[in-house]
């Protein structure tokens, strides 16, 4: 019964892995990391895209899973891996407190360019740190997991190396447009509702509001912005948009009684509530011209 859940779960690590290899500057290393059952968190390695050498796929899972979970101690999760985790991600599921560590492809199915030099394994960094909780388990579709990588003594393939260069970084939304028919009621709503921080105005066209995380709510009077506009620096294109918008903000899951209590004392109605397949959960209202609103919880998209 074990063995056969091993196998289901070391298969979406398999499909994880293959994401990563499809995706330039990733890594064809994938994990998931399951508890009662349930995938709570998966990954690839990540370290070229993110310019970051500690973004393996473990290390990329642990960290949505604290995300997801808002804590560190991920006691009753279980690892799975296609590689076998190198020293640090087996010293980091040690400090994560995981239960269990289940890999595919050994040190010995794969080329050294994936380990550091020392060659340890992951059994004696379980056993050095002195936790003797972690269970591993080694070799759960082991073939077809070290398929994915670079044999022992083979030349390292660079195929990815001559691919076409990627695209230059992009560090997220950093402006979201709404268009409204009264500015100031508008902006008193923001203000008012997610105490957003008024940082520039064009009256009669247009406020800039600041959301946390350097982002941007650009209110605009609805037809005001439609001509291309002339500045100092150049000219902004012309823009506008007709309907209802659908915008989400995300917060922690600890704030989401917070915000329905929020929303009650401020006589703001919630249409509606959702509880996502993958443990998320969403409110929904609108602001005074019908825009649609959305407070989300980590849990709705893949990660």
């Amino acid at each position: 019964m074990q063995a056969s859940r091993d196998e289901y779960f070391m298969g979406l690590a398999l499909e994880r892995a293959r994401t990563g290899a499809r995706i330039d500057g990733a890594g064809q290393v994938g994990c998931v990391i399951v508890r009662g059952g349930e995938v709570l968190a998966s990954g690839h390695t990540e370290t070229e895209m993110s310019h970051d050498p500690t973004a393996h796929a473990e290390i990329v899972t642990l960290r949505r899973l604290g995300r997801r979970l808002e804590t560190t101690d991920f006691s009753g999760c279980t690892l799975y891996c296609t590689l076998e985790p190198c020293g640090m991600c087996s010293l980091a599921c040690v400090w994560a407190r995981v239960s269990r560590i289940v890999f595919g492809a050994a040190r010995s199915q794969a080329h050294s360019l994936y380990f550091d030099q020392r060659h340890y394994n992951t059994l004696d960094f379980v056993r050095d740190a002195f936790n003797g909780n972690i269970q591993v388990t080694a070799g759960v579709r082991s073939a077809e997991c070290a398929a994915l990588y670079e044999q022992p003594g083979e030349a390292p393939d660079t195929a990815r190396e001559e691919q076409a260069p990627r695209a230059p970084v992009v560090g997220g939304s950093a402006e979201t447009c709404l268009y409204v028919a009264d500015l100031d009621r508008s902006e008193a709503f923001y203000t008012r509702v997610f105490e957003f921080r008024p940082v520039f105005a064009e009256p009669g066209r247009m406020s800039a509001l600041a959301i946390p995380n350097r982002q941007m709510l650009l209110l605009f009077k609805t037809g005001a912005s439609v001509e291309a506009r002339p500045g100092r620096g150049g000219v902004v294109p012309g823009h506008d948009a007709r309907g209802h918008i659908h915008l989400a903000f995300s917060i922690p899951a600890r704030q989401l009684p917070a915000w329905e209590q929020r929303l009650d004392r401020l006589k703001i109605p919630i249409e509606s509530r959702v509880a996502w397949p993958r443990g998320g959960h969403s409110l929904y209202f609108r602001d005074p011209d019908g825009h649609l609103l959305e407070l989300i919880t980590p849990g709705c998209w893949p990660d």
